[in-house]
């Protein structure tokens, strides 16, 4: 393996890149150098072992963190040949206990899946089969039609939000639960005919409208991961701070729609002190969130009420939004209370536009000059995209990473991920081919009513 010669522990960055599912059976050396030309990067020196236990390995150089950042993006989660591509961190060794270390944080590990050709498709499967019918075949999360496979959603956002459901206290009585459910009647429903029930707010779409806002709050975690090195468990209140916040994240859901799902889904998902979920719409009919009371024996493990889910609901255009302060960096006292130490506050926004018609690039635009402004680059910012029509949740800034979430239903699923650090400006490699991400211009539409 190849030792990292410029190494960020704190981050869990390197300048070597540790690269599975690449070097298997198969694989000659020229299919080994199409992969990593993709990245159109020359490497300082690579490194392979081809017997590896549970399969080849191959480590590259590059000249620098701020490279191989870029080349991460492009290469991690690839699909190539039919084999998805793990590109992760080489840490090196641990000194004190000698063990080997690789970037996890600051990876996410949920499959970015493409229509790709089958795997073994130089198998001859078809020989001798009637030349003038296509064979097809399905399975649980894809459709093979000759030699090419098509995704589609295998319920994996269902599974975990049922999952969630579960494990959340007093969901009975939570509106946010109830809406996530499909369960929840607004206060002004009408029964349809005499001794018939209200029917709940997404009908027939429910299963559209929660995989969108699922994954989204999957694109969260990964934004973190690709962005800024950290998984969004890393970002809560320190237990040395006494209580008093170290740690603020603002999640913007805008053009959320008539009711909050993709900011109540975010709300459960991220249930950490020091978060906050913004719901904007100018259709937006608040939740009731505001009944239940506080239980100071109740507050330990997940056991939030519903005052912590730190909904914040906004019924109006996002350019009549006015963004709260950041937190400034505040004192904490000792036990004894005879001396003080200032801790700075981490500060992250992130804006999320599923479907939204909000005009993005204005809100981004406030966002950016707020941060760089006033508070310089230790303030970081996020933006997250499922465009569904026209331009309103185009940003003139490269992305730094586009993809297709197959486990959406509903084909308005490209996913794009910005951020305020143009340290990420890569080639996005889509469905094996390199594309150039051009920047879109022109006027924004304003928010509809």
């Amino acid at each position: 393996m190849l030792e990292p010669n410029d190494l960020d522990l704190k981050g869990e960055f390197s300048d070597v890149l540790f690269i599975t599912g690449l070097l298997c059976k198969g694989r000659s050396d020229e299919d080994v150098e199409q992969f990593l030309s993709m990245s159109e990067v020359n490497f300082v020196e690579a490194e392979q072992q081809i017997d590896a236990p549970g399969g080849g390995k191959l480590w590259v150089r590059c000249e620098s963190i701020r490279q191989a950042k870029k080349v991460q993006a492009i290469f991690h989660q690839q699909s190539f040949k039919g084999a998805v591509i793990m590109c992760r961190y080489e840490l090196g060794f641990d000194p004190e206990t000698g063990k080997r270390r690789v970037s996890r944080n600051s990876i996410h590990t949920t499959c970015i899946r493409r229509v790709q050709q089958r795997r073994g498709e130089n198998n001859n499967r078809n020989k001798g089969v009637d030349t003038h019918t296509v064979p097809a075949n399905y399975s649980y999360r894809s459709l093979s039609i000759g030699e090419m496979e098509y995704p589609f959603p295998s319920g994996v956002y269902l599974a975990r939000l049922i999952s969630l459901v579960q494990k959340w206290p007093n969901r009975t009585d939570d509106p946010l639960i109830e809406l996530v459910s499909n369960n929840y009647i607004p206060p002004n429903a009408k029964k349809k005919k005499k001794n018939q029930n209200p029917s709940s707010v997404f009908g027939n779409r429910y299963a559209k409208e929660i995989t969108e806002s699922m994954a989204m709050v999957d694109a969260v975690e990964r934004a973190m991961k690709l962005c800024l090195g950290r998984s969004t468990s890393s970002f809560r209140l320190s237990a040395s701070t006494n209580r008093n916040n170290n740690v603020c994240v603002r999640v913007y859901c805008v053009g959320d729609g008539k009711y909050p799902v993709s900011a109540a889904a975010m709300a459960l998902n991220y249930p950490y002190p020091g978060w906050e979920f913004i719901s904007i719409d100018p259709l937006l009919e608040p939740l009731d969130i505001d009944n239940a009371t506080n239980d100071p024996e109740d507050n330990h493990h997940h056991n939030y009420d519903r005052h912590r889910h730190r909904l914040v609901q906004f019924t109006g255009l996002s350019q009549d939004y006015v963004l709260p302060d950041l937190p400034a960096a505040f004192t904490t006292s000792s036990p004894d209370e005879s001396s003080s130490s200032e801790i700075e506050t981490e500060y992250v926004d992130v804006v999320v536009a599923c479907h939204s018609h909000a005009p993005l690039q204005e809100f981004w635009d406030r966002i950016l000059e707020r941060i760089h402004s006033r508070y310089g680059s230790s303030c970081r910012a996020i933006a997250i995209t499922m465009a569904c029509c026209a331009n309103y949740s185009d940003i003139t800034q490269p992305p730094s990473l586009v993809f297709d979430d197959y486990e959406v239903y509903s084909p308005k699923r490209q996913i794009r991920i910005y951020n305020n650090d143009n340290l990420f400006c890569p080639q996005i490699v889509k469905e094996g081919r390199k594309e150039s991400i051009k920047s879109n211009t022109g006027d924004r539409q304003a928010s509809v009513k």
